[in-house]
């Protein structure tokens, strides 16, 4: 175990290391974690779910689990299948700096030097604390690579940016998009936020509400028509939605811009 003294002190150790390879069915194992778990995946697919959140790792791809969580895999993987794997504790996760849990792929990141943790954690005649720092040196190269991919807006987000304006009219989430772009919820709406300065979340709901003004004001369809034309549930659900983000009932903002455009008066 290291000690890191600073503004943010705290205790880091590498617990244990491997690389796992098989060429046939193989699962994740469920089970409750003790410590963190870092995934650095080389070959095949690998399913997991982490509570609430389900990830699909591919080459390239780094997942840390945390402890006291369940994880367990949601779907077998078939053929090669091959990674990494780190175990390590620290009382302060935060203190490492990692602002995500899972960093996807990028052919331009250069690979993490797992084969010197390896040999540091399996070499006796290492220090102790040899592999405490090679794991610290890799995590802290996750980031700093996270870090450059986020300071300059990439083609990934302006994807997901005309994808959710085109598809403004459909039932849209933070989780379905970061679903179909392969990346997890809070990854993207990371990304998002650092090229745009808004969340992603904040962006469909704009895009949903200009898309339904421009139905409120281009069609004379009644309002609970455009529910079901719009992907709402009932009509009461898209009237609040409406409402919570304008201030205005869709009913008020027609009735409200057709008086102001046509009539000359303003209610």
């Amino acid at each position: 175990m290291i000690t890191i003294q600073g503004d943010h002190s705290f205790s880091f150790a590498c617990v244990d290391c491997g690389l796992f390879s098989t060429d046939g069915q193989w699962i994740y194992p469920e089970r409750i974690g003790d410590c963190f778990e870092l995934i650095y995946a080389l070959s095949g697919k690998i399913f997991i779910r982490e509570g609430d959140e389900e990830y699909e790792l591919q080459k390239g791809d780094i997942l840390i689990l945390h402890p006291g969580k369940k994880w367990e895999g949601t779907q077998g993987s078939f053929g090669r299948t091959s990674f990494y794997w780190a175990q390590f504790s620290c009382d302060s996760y935060g203190a490492l700096g990692l602002r995500d849990s899972f960093f996807p792929s990028d052919e331009k990141d250069s690979t993490p030097d797992f084969d010197k943790l390896l040999r540091a954690a399996h070499t006796p005649e290492q220090a102790s604390y040899a592999a405490d720092a090679v794991l610290l040196l890799i995590l802290s190269d996750i980031e700093l690579h996270r870090q450059n991919r986020a300071k300059k807006p990439p083609q990934l987000i302006r994807d997901v940016a005309e994808w959710v304006r085109v598809n403004s009219d459909k039932k849209l989430t933070v989780e379905l998009t970061a679903k179909l772009f392969g990346y997890s919820s809070d990854y993207l709406s990371g990304v998002f936020n650092d090229a745009y300065g808004k969340g992603l979340k904040e962006y469909i709901n704009e895009q949903k509400i200009a898309h339904n003004k421009n139905l409120l004001l281009t069609s004379n369809y009644p309002v609970k028509r455009l529910a079901d034309i719009l992907g709402y549930d009932n009509e009461n659900q898209f009237i609040n939605y409406f409402k919570y983000h304008t201030g205005l009932s869709p009913t008020k903002f027609r009735n409200q811009y057709y008086n102001t455009h046509y009539n000359g008066e303003e209610k």
